[in-house]
Order: C-alpha cells, then structure tokens, then sequence
C-alpha cells in the first residue's frame, strides 16, 4: 500500500509473488505493472493517470481506479473479476462489463463522462448507491 506520498511513478514490474497493488495520490502519474501472475487486487488513484492496461492480469479478481484522468480502460480479458469500483473519473466515457461473466460488486460513481456502460452477461448483485450519480449521466445502461 501505497497513499498520501509524493512519488509520481512506481515500478512493480517482474514481481511473481505480488497479490495487491494499492496506491495512490494526486503527484502520482505512471504505475509500471508487468509481469504479475499472481496479482489478485489493484487498486490505482491519481490524477495524472492517464492510461492504464491490465489486460495481462487476467487473475485479478478487483479493480478500484479513482481520480485518474483515463478516458477508457478495456476489461475484457478479466474474466475472474468479481468487484469493481471506478470513481471521479471525469474524462472516462464508457464501461463494457459484459466479458466479466462473475462480476458481482459493482460502485461506479462521479463519472460525469460516462455515457456507455454494458452490464450484459454479468451476475451483479450489489451496486453502490452511489451509482445513481453516474446513472443520470449515462445514455445508454445494458
């Protein structure tokens, strides 16, 4: 864990053992995340953010992405996730669940960007309550 320090770029790359990447804070501006087989949770913040790819943890079972200034992030290959939570996220303008088959958790909210998110072929059975904000900014909810 990572919060409320003044590094703007870490390096996690070529670390086997790695269950958990959890950082964050508003300096931070590139996270290196390769090469993680058993990465099970990552959770990433920081406004200069502004591209993340973790389609090569296809292990992960959690994904939190907070305040970053990503526009898209493809979760397609993540078929074990099982939580989500994307929040203040205002450049992010659509989220496609539908490949995460055993998704079950699902907070999205601030997102005035968003317009687009699939929820097609999910199992979600709790979404926040703070959904509602992101909802009313959506155009299309499936």
């Amino acid at each position: 864990y990572c919060y409320g320090n003044l590094f703007t770029s870490l390096n996690f790359d070529n670390l086997p053992a790695l269950k958990n990447i959890a950082c964050g804070n508003s300096s931070l501006t590139n996270v290196s995340h390769a090469n993680l087989p058993s990465l099970l949770y990552f959770h990433i913040g920081g406004v200069g953010i502004s591209t993340i790819d973790v389609s090569d943890h296809t292990g992960l079972k959690g994904i939190g992405v907070e305040g970053t200034s990503i526009s898209t992030i493809n979760l397609s290959t993540l078929v074990n996730l099982e939580w989500v939570d994307f929040e203040g996220n205002q450049n992010l303008t659509e989220l496609d669940f539908s490949s995460n088959i055993n998704l079950l958790n699902l907070a999205v909210h601030n997102n005035t960007a968003l317009t687009l998110m699939n929820l097609k072929n999910g199992k979600v059975q709790n979404i926040d309550n703070m959904f509602y904000d992101t909802r009313k900014h959506c155009n299309s909810i499936s």
